[in-house]
């Protein structure tokens, strides 16, 4: 049974090892952003609506979003939004049932910072109190510091 999964999903497996390998940071942000959106379609994301390099990276979240300026600094600076940071609004379609966003970290992806990061948008699998039908499901991910892994976290109750 598993080697018939093996190859289910060539183009994520390619993405996967081209991130590992691939030493240029500025590259591999653009190859994680294609992995995320990869697994967004596996999900049911319309490939219409995925963005992709500088198209993904102008949805940068506004400075006002973060908590307060300490939790800015988590996140890699943009590349060329001056004061932005990548923490990116990557879809969110107002007929799907899920949102995501991406994000580079600066430093360990603790699991203390990853919490705080996924609060940043309420999202139905957040509390008893958002688990309405005018929340989505948040699928978030997470580019490490040197760009050869990409975390995929939806949240249960932070």
């Amino acid at each position: 049974m598993q080697a018939e999964n093996k190859h289910k999903f060539p183009k994520i497996q390619e993405l996967v090892k081209t991130l590992h390998n691939d030493e240029n940071n500025r590259k591999s942000l653009n190859i994680g952003l294609e992995l995320a959106n990869e697994i967004l379609a596996v999900l049911g994301a319309n490939r219409d609506d995925l963005l992709y390099g500088d198209n993904a990276l102008d949805k940068a979240f506004s400075n006002a979003k973060f908590k307060n300026q300490k939790m800015e600094t988590w996140f890699k600076k943009h590349p060329y939004f001056k004061s932005g940071r990548v923490a990116l609004n990557l879809y969110d379609q107002s007929d799907a049932v899920y949102e995501s966003n991406f994000y580079w970290l600066n430093d360990s992806a603790t699991k203390a910072r990853v919490s705080s990061t996924v609060m940043l948008n309420p999202n139905w699998e957040d509390s008893e109190l958002t688990m309405l039908p005018s929340y989505k499901i948040g699928i978030d991910f997470f580019l490490n510091n040197t760009t050869d892994t990409l975390s995929i976290v939806i949240s249960k109750e932070c």
